[in-house]
C-alpha cells in the first residue's frame, strides 16, 4: 500500500493517514504511533482513498507529480495525505483559503531524502496557496542560479517549466480549483454516519493481548481514568505516543511493555 513504515518513531511521515473524530476535523496522524485499539470511533483514510488511476487522481496528487515533487516515491503518499488533511481541515473550519506560510509550516512532519523539499512545497503552494509566497526568498535569488556543467547562468528554466505545468491558467481559476479541492478532500475523509455516532458517544474499551500479556484500556471519563490508575498505578498513559518510537531501544518486548527508563 501507499502507507509505509519508515522510521517507526513518528519522524518521517511515510506512514501518514488522515483521521476524523467526533469534531469532524481531518487531521494527519502517524499510523506507526497509533495503537489499533485507539482507532475506535475514528474514520481513517489512506492515500488509496484519495485518488487512483481508476477513480481519477486528486489535485494534490497531480500537483506533486506535475511539480516534479516525487523522485523515488517512497515518501510521496505521506505528503499527499498530509496536504489533503490540511485542505480538508481548511474546509471543515470554513477557511476561505490557505496561505503559503500555513502550507509550509503544516508539512514539517514529512521528510524527503531525494528532492530537497523545494519542488514539493513549491508545487503545493502554487496549486493551493492564496498568496503563493512565504515571504522568504529562494536561495537562487540571493546568488545567481547557474548550470553546474557550464557555470553559466541558467535563466531559471526550471521555474519556467514549472509555471508552464501549473494546474490553472488564471489566478481566479487557480483559487477556485484550490477551494474545490478543499471541499473534495473533506468529503472523501468524512466518516460514515455509524462511525460519527460512535465518535460522539465514546465507550470504555479494554483489550488484552494474550500473546504479550499486555492490555489496553480506554476510559470514557475522567473519573474512569482516575479509577483505572488507582487499580493499575504502573499503567502507561498514551497521548501523542511519541515515546513508543524510542521505547524499543530500552525494553526487549517493545515500547508498551513497561519499565521504560525516564
Amino acid at each position: 500500500t501507499g502507507t509505509k513504515l519508515g522510521c517507526g518513531e513518528g519522524g518521517c511521515g511515510a506512514c501518514t493517514v488522515i483521521a476524523v473524530g467526533s469534531d469532524g476535523h481531518p487531521r494527519a496522524i502517524n499510523a506507526c504511533l497509533r495503537l489499533l485499539c485507539g482507532c475506535d470511533g475514528l474514520a481513517l483514510t489512506t492515500v488509496e482513498g484519495l485518488g487512483s488511476q481508476g477513480a481519477g487522481y486528486s489535485q494534490v496528487m497531480k500537483a506533486i507529480a506535475e511539480g516534479q515533487g516525487s523522485q523515488c516515491g517512497f515518501c510521496t503518499p505521506g505528503w499527499v495525505t498530509a496536504m489533503s488533511a490540511l485542505l480538508g481541515g481548511a474546509a471543515a473550519r470554513g477557511a476561505a483559503h490557505l496561505t503559503a506560510k500555513e502550507i509550509e509550516e503544516s508539512l514539517d512532519g514529512n521528510l524527503c531524502r531525494c528532492t530537497g523539499y523545494r519542488p514539493i512545497l513549491q508545487a503545493f503552494k502554487r496549486a493551493f496557496a492564496h498568496d503563493d509566497s512565504s515571504g522568504i526568498s529562494d536561495l537562487e535569488t540571493c546568488a545567481p542560479c547557474h548550470d553546474v556543467a557550464t557555470g553559466k547562468p541558467c535563466g531559471r528554466r526550471c521555474d519556467a517549466a514549472l509555471q508552464a505545468s501549473s494546474l490553472s491558467n488564471g489566478e481566479a481559476d487557480r483559487r477556485a480549483a484550490a477551494r474545490r479541492e478543499c471541499d473534495r478532500a473533506l468529503r472523501l475523509v468524512s466518516p460514515t454516519a455509524a462511525v460519527a455516532a460512535r465518535a460522539r458517544a465514546p465507550v470504555s474499551l479494554r483489550y488484552e493481548d494474550e500473546g504479550s500479556g499486555l492490555s489496553y484500556s480506554r476510559p470514557a471519563s475522567l473519573e474512569g481514568l482516575v479509577e483505572l490508575l488507582r487499580r493499575e498505578p504502573a499503567a502507561l498513559l498514551h497521548c501523542g505516543n511519541t515515546g513508543m518510537g524510542v521505547g524499543k531501544y530500552y525494553t526487549p518486548r517493545g515500547p508498551t511493555a513497561g519499565g521504560v527508563a525516564p
